[in-house]
């Protein structure tokens, strides 16, 4: 198995992703709230790019069913039921819901992805999952970091870091340079997570407008053993 690795979501290039599965990590925080809103029992979530999409979904679809979820620089959306803090995304306010989601950086990477044979979605909430998934398939990976405004993210290369030093320690696997840093960066830090992301700039910046509660939640690892997957234009728990 050979795991590439995207350093952020401007960084795509769809012909890598031919006949690789393909995994999503956007730690901080849009992948955290798809694994957590579907463990509490979303039907679904719709990643969109643009807000004004997200909004004609919404209009079209059922208003009893559909919520608008994301943010904009981190911020909540003007108009949408959610912003991008997991701890909004409860069971009793998702459950038997269909969220249409758009953030700065991880729905990017998640369109950008598509054109993966299977597109998973990653976090540290349930990494060794995603890295037992990757290893029953047996297939090339391709992890996408999806990074902050166009530019590598600390948090999400640590998470890619996770999944390869896992996968390493199951099975013989190839990576690229840049994965061998990734996993000895995880490796030198998993007993200090913390102190050592909230050195990452989108980590200061989210600290800095109040949401130091996301972060303790977004980097507890493997609390849930489901690994969301993208298909027809849908994240679902298959």
């Amino acid at each position: 198995m050979f795991i590439d690795i995207i350093p952020s979501a401007k960084d795509i290039i769809e012909s890598k992703l031919i006949h690789k599965n393909a995994v999503v990590i956007d730690v901080l925080r849009a992948t955290s709230v798809i694994v957590t809103a579907l463990y509490h029992g979303a039907k679904a979530i719709i990643p969109v790019r643009e807000v004004g999409e997200a909004f004609s979904i919404y209009q079209k679809g059922s208003t009893d069913e559909y919520r608008l979820s994301g943010e904009r620089k981190g911020l909540p959306i003007p108009g949408f039921h959610f912003g991008n803090s997991p701890l909004e995304y409860t069971k009793k306010a998702v459950e038997n819901k269909t969220l249409i989601l758009t953030t700065t950086n991880g729905t990017q990477g998640i369109k950008g992805a598509e054109k993966s044979d299977t597109l998973y979605i990653g976090s540290f909430l349930n990494g060794k999952a995603v890295a037992n998934q990757l290893l029953e398939e047996e297939k090339d990976v391709v992890l996408v970091c999806a990074g902050t405004n166009g530019i590598f993210s600390l948090e999400d290369g640590l998470c890619a870091g996770k999944i390869i030093s896992s996968l390493n320690q199951l099975t013989s696997i190839k990576t690229t340079d840049f994965g061998v840093a990734l996993q000895a960066l995880y490796e030198g830090h998993k007993n200090s997570l913390l102190p050592f992301i909230q050195q990452g700039a989108h980590c200061r910046y989210l600290i800095e407008q109040g949401f130091q509660s996301d972060i303790l939640y977004c980097i507890q690892e493997d609390l849930y053993d489901r690994i969301p997957v993208y298909k027809n234009n849908k994240i679902i728990l298959p």
